[in-house]
């Protein structure tokens, strides 16, 4: 009867951890957001061609940097301060991507559409399809 119990406790145990699982995962996730949104701002000049060959945005998602998930434990993600010193000194950079940003009709478009004004990108994603991500301060 104990090996029964055993064998059982040991599945219900195994199980409980399984379900804890999932909920670890959003906090990696997170880290990897802030590593593509750290990479787009740095990336905001070059990325100004390839916006403003953009004919059509089937998508659009944004990213509002100034929001911060605050963790009850210490955490390396960067705060938003580090988010506006990155974008200070890659000022020409984002100054290209919001030209071409602001240039392009189809972009325009899109930005108006989600209410989003040109002077608080800071950073793009363009995916194979079109669409973009939009890192905003």
């Amino acid at each position: 009867m104990t090996r029964t119990q055993t064998i059982i406790t040991s599945i219900f145990f195994s199980l409980s951890v399984l379900a804890l699982v999932p909920a670890i995962q959003p906090a990696q996730a997170f880290g990897d957001s802030t590593y593509k949104a750290e990479a787009a701002i740095l990336s905001a000049g070059s990325r100004a061609p390839a916006i403003s060959r953009l004919k059509a945005i089937p998508s659009v998602g944004v990213v509002n940097l100034r929001f911060r998930y605050v963790p009850s434990f210490r955490t390396d993600d960067p705060d938003v301060s580090e988010f506006r010193i990155s974008a200070s000194k890659n000022f020409n950079g984002i100054r290209r991507l919001r030209a071409a940003l602001a240039a392009n009709p189809a972009t325009r478009h899109a930005l108006s559409v989600h209410g989003i004004s040109v002077n608080r990108v800071v950073g793009v994603d363009i995916y194979s399809n079109g669409s973009i991500r939009l890192y905003i301060l």
